[in-house]
């Protein structure tokens, strides 16, 4: 599956979490479109905890809905989407989700596999390893990357290193 192929894109364009989303028919939403969102919530959700939560999906019956964190950002928005769709991609069953008596929110539980799976396909999407070597090649800073790719400086620094692009660069360079 070449998802880049598909959307026309060379594997040094960014590719945005939104585009990928319209491409696979997801659609995308934060906490204040969903209707009935009461305002207590949303303010939880948002302003008094907004470091407790990233990004979920669900289906509206039979459209897949992303529900985003909007006071995230942007760079950890494209992340936690990509993250999301990789879900999609990989067809993962969903988490269980728990309701507590006393509790006024459902509480979700997690496949560790299923979540080291989409943090793995999400980076890749994002930052694939031509894409690494591309800014390399051309010296891009990582102030650069991050305004090319959407890509938060965390996130740049952790695919060169797994993608071995840093070794390979460092390589490269003492041989000069």
């Amino acid at each position: 599956m070449d998802l880049r192929r598909a959307l026309d894109l060379n594997p040094q364009d960014p590719l945005a979490a939104e585009q990928l989303a319209s491409h696979l028919g997801v659609f995308l939403v934060g906490p204040h479109d969903i209707p009935g969102m009461d305002a207590v919530t949303l303010w939880q959700l948002l302003f008094t905890d907004p470091s407790s939560w990233s990004a979920l999906t669900i289906s509206v019956g039979d459209q897949p809905v992303i529900i985003r964190n909007t006071e995230h950002a942007k760079t950890r928005q494209q992340s936690d989407l990509m993250h999301e769709l990789a879900h999609l991609l990989c067809k993962h069953e969903p988490s269980m989700v728990l309701q507590i008596s006393e509790f006024p929110y459902p509480l979700r539980d997690y496949d560790e596999e299923q979540e080291a799976e989409a943090s793995w396909l999400g980076g890749c999407l994002q930052l694939p390893r031509p894409a690494l070597l591309w800014a390399a090649r051309r010296q891009l800073s990582e102030a650069a990357m991050v305004l090319h790719f959407g890509a938060s400086v965390d996130l740049i620094r952790y695919r060169r290193q797994v993608t071995g692009v840093t070794r390979q660069l460092a390589t490269f360079r003492s041989r000069r």
